[in-house]
C-alpha cells in the first residue's frame, strides 16, 4: 500500500514520510506535479494522497483533478494543505469531487496532520457502513414543492428540506424560523442567515438550547469572516482552528474544534446572503457529504427570494457603518477602502488617523487602528505575525522625511512576504507620514523558483539557501530514523551595511569564509540570506551546538581586516526536536539571534 507525498519541501517531505510508515504505509515523495503524476502510474495499490496546493510547475488542486481520472475518490482519499488564504477556499469548494477528506493550513502541526491521515484511512475503510439518515426523519414526506435533481432524488434529507415551507416574508421572524429549520433539518447546533436586501442588512443565527444571551455568536460582527468567505460556491471547512481566517480570531472563543458548511444565496445574477451551518465537535460535525443537499436548500431558498421579489427593491450594497472622519478626506478614503495595497497614515504626535481595511487583513493588525500607535501597531508585527524584532525596529524608527523600504517576512498566520515602503506627506500644513504595505510572496516565490535551480552562492562561494533546505530535509530524516540529534546555529554580522563603499560586503565574505573553517568538514556552512549565515551541525544537542557558536564569535573578534575597524558577529542556535518544520527551527534560531543583538551583539543567545 502506498501514499502518495506531493510535496517540493524536502523537510516536510521527510516528515510526512515517516508519518506514512507510522500507519503501514511506504511513501513516495514527489516534488513537482509532473514528478506526481509519473509516480501515480507505477504505484499499485495507491491507499493516500497528500498534496500541497502550491507546487512549483502547477497548482496540486488541478494535479488531484488529474489524478482522479485515474485513481478513484474511494480507492485514495486526499489530504490537503494550503498555504494560502484562497488555496484554502478553492480546496473547500472542491472536497466533494476531489476527494478530500482532510485541509490543513500550511501552519499545520505534525499532530494534527496525524490525526488527518488517521481520519483519512478510518474513513476509506472499505467496510464502512453507508450514513444512516436522521432518527427524526418521518416514514413518509409530503410531495416536493419544488423539482428535485435526479442524483440527489433518494436522499431522505433533500426530500425533507424540499417539504418544509421554507422563506414566507422577508421579516426576521421569518428568518428566525428558517435558521431554526435549518438547523434542525442538519442535526446541527448552530445555524446562521443573512440577507442583504431591500438596501437592509438581516442576521439570524439559530443556537442550541443552554447558550446564554450574552454569547459573542448573537452579535453580527462575529460572523463577518464567514460572510467574506461565502462567495458563489458552497463552503466547507473541517476545523476552524487550522483554517487562516479564524486562527487568530475565532468563531467559537474556548472551543478547540468546530467545523462549517455553507451555500450562497442568490438573487438577481448576485450573492446577497449565505446559509451556515457550524459543529463544534469535530466527530459530529457536517461532513463534506452534507454539501449538495445544503446546496439544495440554499437554491430553494433563493427561489424563494425570487417568489418575494415584486415586495423590495432590487438589493443594494450595504451601506459602511459610519466612523470617523479621517483628515485624509473623503475621496481619498473611498479610493485606498478597495485597494489591495495596505496603507496607514499616521500624524505628527504618531498617531494613525487612517488605515485601510487591507490593514486589518494583509497585517492581521486588529480591527481598529485609528487612535493607536503607530509604533504599537507595527510593535504587534514581532508579536502576532512572527517577523522579526530588528526589522520591525528599523521600520518603526522610519523618519519622516527619508523614504524608506524594504521587505518584510510574515510568520503567521500564513508565510508571506510583504514589501513595505514609508514616506513623509503633509496633511493641512502639517508633518504626517505613510506607512504602505503590498503582498509580494508570488513574485518572491518565483524569483526564489529560479534561484533553486543553482546550489551555490556567487559571492561567498558557500552552499546557498537551497541547499540548506535539502541538507536539513535529509538530516530530518536521518535524525527521525535514528534518533541522532542536530543543530543549527545562525549568524549574522553587527552593525553591517553592505552598501557602504563595497566594505560591507568584504568583511561579510570574510566572516562567511571564516565560519567555513571554523565548522568541522562534515557540517554544512553555508549563507542563508543577505546578511545571515548558517552552520548545520550534524551529531550535536543544542548544547553543543551553542559551545561551537561561541567558539566561533570569538575567533570572528580575533580577526583582524586591514582598514577596518574590529568585526563582532551575533548567533543563536536551535535544534531538531523530532516535530518541527525548517521554518520552525529558523524562527527559533533567528529569535534568539534578534535577542543577542538587542542585548548588544558579539555574542550567543
Amino acid at each position: 500500500m502506498w501514499a502518495l507525498i506531493v510535496e517540493p519541501d524536502s523537510a516536510r517531505a521527510a516528515q510526512y514520510s515517516y508519518l506514512a510508515e507510522h500507519f503501514g504505509l511506504q511513501p513516495s515523495v514527489a516534488r513537482t506535479a509532473e514528478e506526481a503524476f509519473f509516480a501515480v502510474q507505477r504505484l499499485r495499490p495507491l491507499a493516500l494522497i497528500l498534496v500541497e496546493v502550491g507546487l512549483p510547475d502547477d497548482s496540486g488542486l488541478k494535479l488531484l483533478g488529474k489524478i482522479r481520472e485515474t485513481v478513484p475518490v474511494g480507492q485514495a482519499p486526499a489530504i490537503v494543505l494550503a498555504d494560502s488564504r484562497e488555496g484554502y477556499d478553492a480546496a473547500a469548494r472542491s472536497m466533494i469531487p476531489l476527494g478530500i477528506t482532510g485541509l490543513l493550513a500550511h501552519s499545520h502541526t505534525i499532530s494534527s496532520l496525524e490525526k488527518a491521515i488517521d481520519r483519512a484511512l478510518q474513513g476509506a475503510h472499505p467496510s464502512e457502513p453507508p450514513p444512516r439518515a436522521p432518527d427524526d426523519l418521518p416514514d413518509r414526506v409530503n410531495t416536493p414543492s419544488i423539482p428535485i435533481p435526479d442524483h440527489l432524488g433518494s436522499h431522505p434529507l433533500v426530500q425533507q428540506l424540499a417539504s418544509l415551507p421554507g422563506l414566507a416574508g422577508i421579516t426576521r421572524e421569518d428568518l428566525r424560523k428558517l435558521a431554526s429549520e435549518t438547523a434542525h433539518a442538519f442535526g446541527t447546533a448552530i445555524a446562521m442567515v443573512w440577507l442583504e436586501w431591500g438596501g437592509q442588512f438581516y442576521f439570524e443565527v439559530h443556537l442550541e438550547e443552554g447558550v446564554p444571551q450574552s454569547s459573542p455568536l448573537r452579535v453580527s460582527a462575529r460572523w463577518a469572516g464567514v460572510r467574506r468567505l461565502i462567495k458563489g460556491t458552497p463552503l466547507y471547512v473541517p476545523d476552524l482552528a487550522e483554517h487562516p481566517a479564524f486562527a487568530r480570531h475565532p468563531l467559537l472563543p474556548g472551543v478547540l474544534r468546530a467545523a462549517l458548511a455553507g451555500a450562497p444565496l442568490a438573487w438577481g445574477g448576485a450573492v446577497v446572503g449565505a446559509v451556515v451551518l457550524v459543529q463544534p465537535h469535530v466527530v459530529e460535525a457536517p461532513g463534506p457529504k452534507l454539501l449538495e443537499p445544503l446546496l439544495f436548500w440554499a437554491q430553494r431558498i433563493s427561489g424563494d427570494l425570487e417568489r418575494l421579489k415584486h415586495g423590495p427593491a432590487r438589493p443594494s450594497e450595504p451601506r459602511p457603518a459610519a466612523t470617523d472622519s479621517p483628515p485624509v478626506g473623503s475621496v481619498l478614503e473611498g479610493l485606498v477602502k478597495g485597494l489591495d495595497t495596505a496603507l496607514m497614515v499616521t500624524d505628527e504626535g504618531g498617531v494613525v488617523r487612517f488605515a485601510n481595511p487591507a490593514m486589518t487583513t494583509l497585517l492581521a493588525a486588529g480591527d481598529s487602528l485609528v487612535g493607536r500607535t503607530r509604533a504599537i501597531v507595527l510593535r504587534n508585527l514581532s508579536i502576532s505575525a512572527g517577523v522579526e524584532d530588528g526589522i520591525v525596529s528599523s521600520i518603526v524608527g522610519a523618519r519622516q522625511n527619508l523614504p524608506r523600504e524594504s521587505e518584510i517576512v510574515i510568520e503567521r498566520p500564513q508565510w508571506r512576504v510583504l514589501s513595505w515602503r514609508a514616506r513623509g506627506i503633509a496633511i493641512d500644513g502639517r508633518p504626517a507620514q505613510v506607512d504602505e504595505f503590498s503582498d509580494v510572496t508570488a513574485s518572491f516565490e518565483k524569483a526564489r523558483s529560479r534561484e533553486k535551480l543553482v546550489r551555490i552562492d556567487a559571492f561567498t562561494g558557500l552552499p546557498n539557501r537551497t541547499a540548506i533546505e535539502e541538507a536539513l530535509g535529509r538530516e530530518i530524516a536521518r535524525a527521525l530514523r535514528t534518533g541522532v540529534p542536530f543543530s543549527i546555529s545562525l549568524f549574522s554580522v553587527d552593525a553591517l551595511r553592505l552598501t557602504e563603499a563595497g566594505r560591507g560586503e568584504e568583511v561579510f565574505r570574510n566572516v562567511a569564509w571564516m565560519l567555513r573553517a571554523t565548522a568541522r568538514p562534515y557540517d554544512l556552512a553555508a549563507r542563508l540570506d543577505r546578511l545571515r549565515l548558517l552552520a548545520l551541525l550534524s551529531d550535536t544537542t543544542e548544547t553543543q551546538a551553542f559551545s561551537f557558536a561561541e567558539r566561533f564569535v570569538k575567533e570572528v573578534a580575533r580577526m583582524v581586516l586591514p582598514d577596518l575597524p574590529p568585526i563582532t558577529v551575533s548567533g543563536g542556535v536551535a535544534q531538531f526536536d523530532g516535530s518541527r518544520s525548517i521554518r520552525e527551527m529558523l524562527q527559533e534560531a533567528s529569535t534568539k539571534l534578534a535577542e543577542a543583538r538587542r542585548l548588544g551583539g558579539d555574542r550567543v543567545a
